[in-house]
C-alpha cells in the first residue's frame, strides 16, 4: 500500500498516484482508494442525479471518462477506480487528482474553490472563470513576471481562520499545469520541456513551481471573477456588492451543482455565508483578443495594487 496526503486527508493506494509524493501507508487512514469494479446505482432511486457520464446522490458518486477508468466515491472515505484496457496510470492519475479528488474534499466538508491564486505580501488574491479562460496561465505569469507568491493553478482550499475572521490559505500543491498552447507565451524555449499526454491528442506542461509557492498561510483578499467577452473591449473592473455577491459565494465552489448533493446544506450555508461576509468580490471584463501579457499587467496595477 501506498500513502499521499491529500490536502491534509490521509489516503491509502494499492497503486502509485503519478505526480504526488509518496509516503509510507496510514495505520489509520482516512480515506481507501483502490482499484476494482464498480457496481452502477440502480435505476430512479430518489434524490439521485442521472447523465451520461455521471450518477450520484447523497451516497455515492460515480464518474465516468471514457477510454481511462470508472471512478466511484463511496461515503467520506472510499474511492474504487475501475481502469479500462489497456491501463493509463498517468491518465488515471491525472483524471482521480482533477475530477474526483475534489468531490472527495467536498463530501468531508472541506472549503474548495475552483480558481488559481497567487499572493503578494498583502494578501492572497484568487481568479475563478469557466475552464479554458486562462486562470492557471494567468497566475503563472504573474508569478514569474511580477514576483507573486504562487498559491494554486486550478483549486483553492480554503480555512477560516476564527482569530483573524477571514478565510487564509496556502500553497499545497506545487505543480502548476498549463496547456500546450499557452506555455510559449511564458518560456518560448520550449524544447526543454516535455509536455504530459493527458489522453489522445491533449497534452498539458507539469511545471515545478516550488521557488514560486506560497508555503504560509495567509489572509485571502480577494476573489475575481473573470469574465471574457468575444468582441473587442476595454478591461474593466467592478466590485460586487448585495445580492450577487450571495450569488457569486455559491457559484465559486467547484462543482457547486454537485456540492449541493453530495454534501451538508449547512456545510455549504456556512461557506456561502462567510464568504459572502468576510470576501471582497470583482468581477473583471476583458476581451478573448486581450494578450496574456496587457492582462496580466492590469491584475498586478487594478487588483494586486488598488485592492491593498
Amino acid at each position: 500500500m501506498n500513502g499521499y496526503n491529500l490536502y491534509g486527508l490521509k489516503a491509502n493506494t494499492d497503486f502509485e498516484w503519478h505526480h504526488l509524493k509518496r509516503k509510507k501507508s496510514y495505520v489509520r487512514p482516512d480515506v481507501e482508494i483502490n482499484l476494482g469494479k464498480i457496481d452502477p446505482i440502480a435505476p430512479n432511486l430518489p434524490k439521485t442525479v442521472y447523465t451520461k457520464f455521471h450518477t450520484y446522490n447523497s451516497n455515492c458518486y460515480i464518474q465516468d471518462i471514457p477510454s481511462i477508468a470508472k471512478y466511484a466515491i463511496y461515503g467520506k472515505d472510499k474511492i474504487i477506480i475501475e481502469p479500462y484496457k489497456p491501463i493509463k496510470p498517468k491518465a488515471i492519475s491525472y483524471f482521480l487528482q482533477e475530477n474526483i479528488l475534489p468531490i472527495l474534499l467536498i463530501s468531508n466538508e472541506y472549503f474548495l474553490v475552483h480558481a488559481s491564486a497567487v499572493a503578494t505580501k498583502d494578501g492572497v488574491h484568487l481568479f475563478t472563470s469557466q475552464r479554458g479562460n486562462g486562470k492557471s496561465s494567468l497566475a503563472a505569469n504573474l508569478c514569474i513576471k511580477h514576483e507573486c507568491q504562487f498559491v494554486s493553478d486550478n483549486l483553492c482550499l480554503l480555512k477560516w481562520d476564527e482569530t483573524e475572521q477571514s478565510f487564509v490559505t496556502k500553497c499545497l500543491d506545487n505543480t502548476c499545469k498549463l496547456w500546450q498552447n499557452v506555455f510559449p507565451q511564458l518560456d518560448k524555449n520550449i524544447k526543454k520541456y516535455k509536455p504530459q499526454l493527458i489522453r489522445k491528442g491533449i497534452h498539458k506542461y507539469n511545471l515545478n513551481f516550488n521557488r514560486y509557492a506560497c508555503k504560509q498561510f495567509k489572509k485571502v483578499k480577494t476573489i475575481n471573477f473573470i469574465s471574457v467577452i468575444n468582441d473587442k473591449i476595454d478591461l474593466s473592473t467592478e466590485k460586487i456588492t448585495g445580492f450577487k455577491k450571495i450569488n457569486f459565494s455559491r457559484s465559486v465552489m467547484h462543482s457547486h451543482h454537485i456540492a449541493r448533493v453530495v454534501a451538508k446544506d449547512q456545510h455549504l450555508f456556512k461557506f456561502s455565508g462567510l464568504v459572502a461576509k468576510h470576501a471582497n468580490f470583482y468581477k473583471i471584463d476583458r476581451s478573448q483578443l486581450t494578450s496574456l501579457s496587457e492582462f496580466s499587467n492590469y491584475i498586478k496595477d487594478e487588483i494586486l495594487t488598488e485592492t491593498t
